[in-house]
C-alpha cells in the first residue's frame, strides 16, 4: 500500500507550483526520488508552471509519483489554489468523495492525452464535488474564479443531499456502466441546477 504521504488529515493546502525547490520540499521522500530520477530539474519547472510545454510522458510520469493526497492537492490548487488552504470538514468532504474518483487515471490521461472523454467525465467528477464540498466562506472565495453564479450554491448542495453525500456524487458521476451520468443529470434538473453556460462546467 502507498504512504499517504505528508498531509493525509486536517485541512487540505496548495502546492507550490510555481518554484520546483519548494514543491519538491513538500513531497515524501519517496515522492522526491522518484520525481528527481524521472524529471529532469530544468523540466520540473516547465511541468508545473506551463504544463503544455513538456511531453506526455514527462506529465504522466510525473503524476505516476505522486501519492493519492498529493495529486489531490495538485487538482485543487490549479482549482481553487487561490482560495488557500481549505477547512477540515470541507478537506474531509473531498477525500471522501474522490476516494470513490480513479483521479490518478484522470489526471494521467489529461496528461498524456489518452483517453479524453474518460478524462473529462473524472476532471467534471472532481470538479463538482469540490465545489459541492466547499463551505459558505470559500464558496464565496472560490465561485467568481471558476465562473459560478451565486445561486449555484444552493443547487450543489441539493444534489449532494439527492445523490446521498460525496460518495453518492462521486458514483453518480462516473456509473459502472460507463455510460452517461444519468442520475447526476436528473438530480441537477430536480435541483434546477444550470449545467449549460453560465452553470457549472459551462
Amino acid at each position: 500500500m502507498a504512504p499517504q504521504g505528508k498531509q493525509s488529515s486536517g485541512g487540505i493546502a496548495p502546492l507550490s507550483m510555481d518554484d520546483p525547490q519548494a514543491f519538491l520540499s513538500e513531497l515524501s521522500s519517496d515522492e522526491q526520488a522518484c520525481v528527481s530520477e524521472n524529471v529532469a530539474p530544468d523540466r520540473l519547472q516547465a511541468l508545473l508552471v506551463s504544463p503544455d510545454l513538456v511531453t506526455p510522458e514527462e506529465g504522466a510520469a510525473t503524476v505516476q509519483c505522486l501519492e493519492d493526497e498529493t495529486l489531490t492537492r495538485m487538482f485543487l490548487t490549479g482549482l481553487i489554489g487561490g482560495v488557500g488552504p481549505l477547512s477540515d470538514g470541507t478537506s474531509a468532504c473531498i477525500r471522501t468523495g474522490f476516494a470513490g474518483l480513479d483521479l490518478r487515471s484522470t489526471m494521467t490521461a489529461t496528461a498524456s492525452g489518452a483517453g479524453e472523454e474518460a478524462a473529462m467525465m473524472g476532471s467534471m467528477a472532481a470538479f463538482f464535488l469540490t465545489l459541492s464540498c466547499l463551505n459558505e466562506e470559500e464558496w464565496q472565495s472560490a465561485a467568481p474564479s471558476v465562473g459560478m453564479n451565486p445561486g449555484d450554491r444552493e443547487g450543489l448542495e441539493c444534489v449532494m443531499n439527492e445523490l446521498g453525500g460525496p460518495e453518492g456524487v462521486a458514483a453518480a458521476l462516473q456509473p459502472a456502466d460507463g455510460g452517461p451520468p444519468m442520475a447526476f443529470f436528473a438530480a441537477a434538473e430536480n435541483c434546477q441546477l444550470a449545467l449549460g453556460p453560465g452553470g457549472p462546467g459551462g
